[in-house]
């Protein structure tokens, strides 16, 4: 194999814009990641997905993008490029129903190529960008258990094919996903939880082409915490190190919630909606506007969601204000309201026993009071400015009412 050190201009070629993700760049030398991960297993359904940018310059006729199992027949998983040939190759090891490989020169170089492979039931099949390419009758794979686990970059042992070139968003899935499923989210980043999603490396860390030295983990972002450790890698300048990936749509959802009186905003935009009840997270009923309004106390939440991406806010506690009621209610008095910073709640009657709940906008309790036959009673308000809330409980009685500090 020709030895290629790589200039630093070489992925400067990688830039497409401002909506390009970041993507690990492999010296075809040495450079590969290992993990923990066994990768899917015996002859069930599996897919493989990678974003890949092939160097011209090597004669050797095959790079592992990734590779798990055992160095016998059918039972390696060899996803890899032939630069020489110009095609995407899948080896499982023997010559029968084992292999299948993509035409020749359909993987260009110096630009970005989407690849995946599909294993569903006996069926292999390739697609270059979303479209299918072959398929084949692939009966011979069975990955056995307790073997190489997966590597990025390199092949398990028996040979030494490392990649020359970028890699970016490596996907392995437990199903065979179909073709609209490829197409349809090549471009985009898939939620972290998706429950078929094993390992996934979006490989957005670092700084393009900096000094990235501390950074030798790959994150994986499956949410199942199989980190990838960067073997070799010089994680400086314009080769073996974090670069330019290819332009991809960040499908990152956003749960932060705001709270303005009663009323409950989601932050995100452009997704769908559904405000929960926190006692039991069920749905509530006719709620899937970006802003919700209680009408009772207690906690709620929002369910974001976008294609097969969904995320759950955290709770937030909301006090149902009611000033007409307080306001009827002569035998409370609380004043000044804006407040700088003393507090007084007059009781016309005097009550035996009175509990007052001071709490923060959220919903956190800031002080508590309890009360005997006071008629008058001061509390200090925090320092910080804002909206808090007075609950007065009398009895049988529940009475709420915001409070400005000024």
């Amino acid at each position: 194999m020709l030895k290629i050190l790589l200039p630093l201009f070489v992925f400067s070629l990688f830039s497409f814009g401002a909506r390009a993700q970041n993507a690990l760049s492999f010296d075809g030398m040495d450079d590969f990641i290992t993990t923990e991960y066994e990768g899917v297993l015996d002859t069930a359904d599996r897919t493989f997905e990678a974003w890949v940018y092939v160097i011209e310059g090597t004669d050797d006729s095959n790079m592992a993008i990734l590779d798990y199992g055992r160095n016998a027949s059918g039972s390696r998983n060899t996803f890899s490029i032939d630069p020489v040939n110009m095609k995407a190759r899948y080896i499982s090891g023997g010559t029968n129903f084992s292999n299948l490989s993509t035409p020749d020169n359909s993987v260009p170089h110096e630009e970005w190529i989407h690849v995946a492979f599909v294993k569903k039931d006996t069926l292999g099949t390739f697609y270059l960008n979303g479209i299918e390419v072959i398929s084949a009758n692939m009966s011979n794979i069975n990955t056995p258990a307790d073997f190489t686990p997966v590597r990025v970059g390199q092949r398990v042992s028996g040979g030494n094919i490392p990649f020359l070139g970028g890699l970016d968003e490596i996907r392995i899935w437990d199903v065979a996903r179909t073709a609209e499923e490829i197409l349809m989210y090549k471009d985009i980043e898939v939620c972290q939880g998706h429950p078929n999603l094993k390992l996934y490396f979006r490989f957005n860390q670092g700084i393009s082409q900096g000094e990235n030295q501390s950074i030798d983990m790959a994150i994986d972002d499956s949410g199942n915490n199989y980190t990838g450790t960067l073997n070799n890698f010089a994680l400086s300048g314009g080769g073996s190190n974090w670069v330019i990936g290819t332009p991809i749509t960040d499908n990152s959802l956003n749960s932060n919630i705001s709270m303005d009186g009663n009323t409950l905003t989601a932050e995100a935009l452009d997704v769908e909606y559904q405000w929960v009840n926190c006692a039991d997270f069920s749905p509530i009923d006719g709620e899937t506007n970006q802003s919700f309004t209680p009408t009772e106390n207690g906690e709620y939440a929002v369910t974001v969601s976008s294609g097969i991406c969904s995320l759950t806010s955290e709770c937030a506690q909301v006090i149902v204000v009611n000033n007409e009621n307080i306001a009827a209610n002569n035998n409370i008095a609380i004043y000044p309201n804006p407040s700088t910073g003393q507090l007084n709640i007059e009781f016309t009657l005097v009550e035996k026993t009175t509990d007052i709940i001071l709490r923060d906008v959220t919903g956190k309790i800031v002080h508590k009071y309890n009360c005997k036959n006071q008629q008058l009673l001061n509390i200090d308000l925090p320092d910080t400015p804002g909206v808090y809330f007075v609950e007065i409980l009398t009895g049988t009685k529940k009475h709420v009412e915001k409070i400005i500090k000024l």
